[in-house]
């Protein structure tokens, strides 16, 4: 058995929680692998990747030191639980600058456990859970096509709740993403919409959302 350690701001991993969290299904029990988010540990920060098939989240941090490159799948439970410990212990962490610290336990060179410990001051507290098992679809690939995509100027119809979750992926809620809308390589379905979020030039975070199919298309205007 190995392990796998990485260091990060306890309010980072809390907005790679939130970020996540806003692009899962939680009633997706069918497919438990989209139950989780993907993490990718890479030296000097981590990836989020979440999706629930219509749209993707992508999300990123540094950490605190350069780690080992690793990859794990954490379910939203866990997330969930950063994101409430941290909201419930804001005053315990006052003054201090909480940092969490993810512990990964791997047999037979897979993910079997996660332990989160999340401290500042005198307070320390943990959740040990099981790493979700499986291979997480390749969502990737899809913010890679989608950035090579020819650029479409067709309008779209995207869902108010896919836009109004998307403002998780923002670092103080209220930066404006650019937009970016594609031409799909599919004549009967339209291209992805693309939400870059960034700071200082650097994109920091990403949505793609599906748009949805136009049922009822607009009638031209006929000139009279």
């Amino acid at each position: 058995m190995t392990k796998q350690t990485f260091t990060m701001s306890a309010h980072a991993l809390r907005y790679l929680a939130e970020a996540s969290l806003a692009a899962i299904d939680k009633t997706e029990w069918a497919t438990p692998i989209l139950l989780a988010a993907h993490f990718e540990v890479e030296k000097g920060r981590v990836r989020a990747l979440a999706t629930d098939r219509y749209r993707v989240h992508e999300a990123f941090a540094e950490t605190k030191k350069a780690a080992k490159p690793h990859e794990l799948l954490i379910h939203h439970s866990e997330l969930s639980w950063v994101v409430t410990t941290m909201r419930q212990n804001r005053k315990a962490f006052g003054g201090h600058d909480p940092v969490a610290t993810v512990v990964t336990e791997f047999a037979d060179e897979k993910a079997a456990t996660v332990t989160i410990t999340i401290s500042g001051g005198d307070l320390a507290l943990s959740r040990t859970a099981k790493t979700v098992a499986g291979n997480f679809p390749p969502v990737w690939k899809l913010l890679d096509q989608a950035r090579a995509a020819e650029i479409s100027s067709e309008p779209k119809l995207l869902k108010l709740a896919f836009l109004n979750k998307a403002r998780a992926l923002s670092l103080d809620g209220a930066e404006t993403p650019r937009l970016t809308f594609t031409k799909g390589t599919n004549p009967n379905k339209p291209g992805v919409v693309i939400l870059d979020f960034e700071n200082a030039g650097k994109v920091y975070a990403t949505a793609l959302i599906q748009p949805n199919l136009d049922v009822f298309p607009r009638k031209p205007e006929v000139s009279e």
